[in-house]
């Protein structure tokens, strides 16, 4: 048997990565924990056991040990991050020193994935094509970006799931932001203008080998909830500048399991947004149309598999609301 243990079971991402490996569980003779923070998600039911989190900060020497005790009672085989807060404490020194089986991507992937700001330097010096980016104390560019248009967003350099996001549809609006915000916390966010439209965004999703190789791309046009989700997607072939920014940045960052890239369409173009170094809100959904992260994940992480019989379905999908019930 198989112990899998997948954290953030109480979120979009976590729920995913457990329907897809619900579908094949008696086939691969999995044993699945799910652990979260939130004692009373309906996830819980989901697996084949739930430990909820303590409510203590990942620095706190008692976090690591609740992990340590975790794995010396279950002994899991594999950890599926669902959630960035997981990610960025199990690529920890520690963790990795206590030998913590997490399927984490690559340093170089993580570094350009976690902080926006390096990941638009970093296609700046690759030659990919990138929304222009600055930091949000970089008066040049707000006054260019002003001068060019009035239309602006501004985020944390290091978020996720559209949180701490502000659109501004004047220069105005942006001023004020600017002059209202503590200087030093202007560098903990990016601006940029806001590219395109919502109706052209763009998600691809791939899984590195860690040697520069990949499965993939399956690639979506999508729109999202007002809570930053997907909530619609339709397979769409994927463009030249969507293989060239995927190619260059594997070649250079060696991304080791999901990956997942963001894009906006303007005038034809097709510009890198974001980069994901982990599972995404789309998990599901890639699932159902042929790409099975998960599955990918325990063949490649547990018997070092680097080749998959990937069928891509074409179609498209919607998110609705739906009801858990459960009689005691």
């Amino acid at each position: 048997m198989t112990t899998v243990l997948v954290t953030g079971v109480g979120a979009l991402i976590g729920q995913g990565i457990l329907q897809a490996l619900n579908n094949y569980k008696k086939e691969r003779d999995l044993k699945i924990i799910g652990v979260d923070l939130n004692g009373m998600t309906h996830a819980r039911y989901l697996c084949d056991e739930f430990i909820q989190k303590p409510a203590i900060n990942e620095d706190n020497p008692q976090y690591i040990n609740f992990w340590q005790e975790i794995l010396a009672s279950h002994g899991a085989d594999i950890i599926l991050p669902g959630i960035e807060n997981d990610v960025v404490f199990l690529s920890r020194d520690d963790c990795k020193a206590l030998g913590f089986p997490s399927l984490i991507n690559s340093p170089e992937t993580l570094s350009i994935g976690l902080d926006k700001y390096h990941l638009s330097t970093f296609a700046e010096d690759h030659d990919i094509l990138s929304i222009p980016t600055a930091l949000a104390s970089n008066n040049e560019f707000i006054q260019e970006l002003i001068e060019n248009t009035g239309r602006s967003i501004v985020k944390p350099r290091q978020s996720n799931g559209s949180r701490g996001i502000y659109r501004f549809s004047s220069g105005n609006e942006l001023i004020s932001f600017v002059q209202e915000t503590c200087p030093r916390e202007l560098d903990t966010f990016i601006i940029q203008p806001q590219l395109g439209s919502d109706s052209e965004e763009y998600t691809a999703s791939i899984f590195g080998f860690g040697d520069g190789q990949y499965q993939g791309p399956i690639v979506f046009k999508r729109l999202l909830a007002k809570d930053g989700y997907t909530k619609y997607v339709q397979t769409v072939p994927p463009s030249t500048d969507i293989l060239h920014s995927i190619e260059k940045i594997s070649a250079i960052c060696n991304p080791v399991g999901p990956t997942n890239f963001q894009y906006r369409a303007s005038n034809g173009r097709y510009y890198l947004m974001e980069l994901n170094p982990r599972f995404s809100s789309t998990t599901s959904l890639k699932a159902a149309f042929g790409f099975d992260e998960a599955r990918m994940s325990l063949d490649f992480f547990l018997m070092g598999t680097k080749s998959f019989n990937v069928e891509l379905r074409n179609g498209e999908a919607w998110r609705y609301m739906s009801d858990f019930v459960r009689f005691s």
